[in-house]
């Protein structure tokens, strides 16, 4: 069974906003002048965290493999 949500219009988001939307804010506990901010809140949409997560990792692991590939400046092996 699929679980299936309202649509998503990405176009009203700003870069800020996003954030908010996914759950990627930190947490805050501020009195008077004083500003605490704990860990992200992971409060916002799971499935559209999941896929920015899943999406850097493979960006990630496709610049290390041109690296590796290239001959570039990847770490060396140990």
């Amino acid at each position: 069974m699929r679980r299936r949500g309202a649509p998503v219009v990405w176009g009203r988001f700003s870069g800020r906003s996003i954030g908010s939307f996914v759950g990627l804010v930190p947490a805050e506990a501020s009195t008077g002048g004083r500003e605490a901010r704990g860990s992200i809140t992971k409060a916002g949409n799971s499935h559209a965290r999941r896929l920015l997560v899943e999406a850097a990792v493979l960006t990630w692991a496709a610049l290390y493999a041109f690296l590796v590939l290239c001959g570039g400046n990847a770490p060396a092996a140990v």
